[in-house]
């Protein structure tokens, strides 16, 4: 395959006598997979579930009608409320397998062992299942014949009234509705005015519903924009170790939400979650886990097993959310 090393070698007197360097710390270094920042963010807002042919979880989407004052004898409307509907998520399925072969694993034993081979496969599945599950988290669920994640693409949606989202549609059930501002422009002087509208839009709410938006995702560009936005309420002060001074801010935030980057997100878009509203959904036994030990299959030298994910991303308030589109 292309990217391993290759190189020739005629092993004289000093190569047939000596050793290779190994400078390994016992395991492989990672120099393919980017940081899933989202991902491990949904996995601290994560629930794992026994059983169930589909994802559902009970809304709210009307007031009672029936609320509002009188005086006297006046007759009260007993009109029986409704207002009750259930938004419905189909789980989607992920997997990716550990082989190893009967040569791979006598060659990897004993003294010639410097790395467990097995060990480095099994951390090669979860990390590239996760891969997936980030860009899986950042799509709108329609890709590899809709069997993908239904992800913020399709939670925060840019017309938010146009598309059905978890079986609900938005189009007549307007409580069904993210928060959304398109075509924002530069960054540098339309981020902080949009985002002040779409925030405290999506902090509206009682009771349950009385959060504001806690997680703001974009690009590193959209990312670098809004941390130069800082850069003229600096104030420089020497550390106690000499006379260092920090250029840079570690954590961004508006308010109490804060703001990472991820090389998944959707160029010129925000997200902001209100992650008490946001969850990742998974099945017990498909929780981003081995679905078992090693098995042998009966034609060949090997053994193999596979890491599974069976869920979904969902909300159970789409209007605690927003997106910023168009951003530069």
């Amino acid at each position: 395959m292309a990217g391993e090393a290759s190189f020739s070698r005629t092993y004289q007197a000093l190569l047939s006598s000596t050793l290779d360097a190994y400078l390994d710390s016992g395991k492989f270094t990672d120099n393919i997979f980017d940081a899933t920042p989202t991902l491990d963010a949904f996995k601290d807002r994560s629930r794992t579930i026994n059983g169930g042919f589909e994802i559902t979880v009970g809304i709210m989407h009307e007031t009672n009608s029936t609320a509002g004052s009188y005086a006297g004898y006046e007759q009260l409307d007993v009109t029986p409320a409704e207002g009750a509907t259930r938004a419905f998520y189909d789980p989607k399925q992920y997997s990716t397998s550990i082989s190893i072969s009967g040569d791979e694993t006598t060659a990897n034993s004993g003294d010639a062992e410097q790395i467990d081979l097995l060990n480095f496969k099994t951390m090669q599945a979860e990390m590239s299942l996760a891969n997936v599950l980030s860009e899986g988290i950042h799509s709108d669920g329609t890709g590899n014949s809709s069997k993908n994640l239904t992800g913020l693409v399709a939670l925060a949606d840019q017309t938010p009234a146009t598309t059905t989202y978890a079986q609900i549609d938005p189009a007549t059930n307007t409580a069904w509705r993210n928060q959304a501002a398109t075509s924002v422009g530069a960054t540098a002087t339309n981020w902080v005015s949009n985002n002040r509208t779409q925030y405290n839009s999506a902090s509206q709410g009682k009771g349950t519903m009385s959060g504001q938006p806690d997680l703001g995702i974009t690009t590193q560009t959209v990312h670098e924009a809004i941390e130069a936005l800082t850069v003229p309420m600096l104030r420089y002060a020497g550390q106690t170790q000499g006379n260092a001074v920090n250029l840079g801010v570690e954590d961004i935030r508006y308010k109490r939400m804060r703001i990472i980057w991820d090389a998944d997100c959707a160029s010129g878009v925000f997200y902001g979650l209100t992650m008490a509203h946001a969850e990742l959904v998974m099945y017990r036994g498909r929780d981003i886990k081995s679905a078992g030990p090693l098995q042998k299959p009966v034609n060949q030298d090997a053994l193999v097993t596979q890491v599974l994910f069976k869920g979904n991303l969902i909300t159970n308030a789409r209007r605690k959310h927003y997106v910023l589109a168009g951003l530069t």
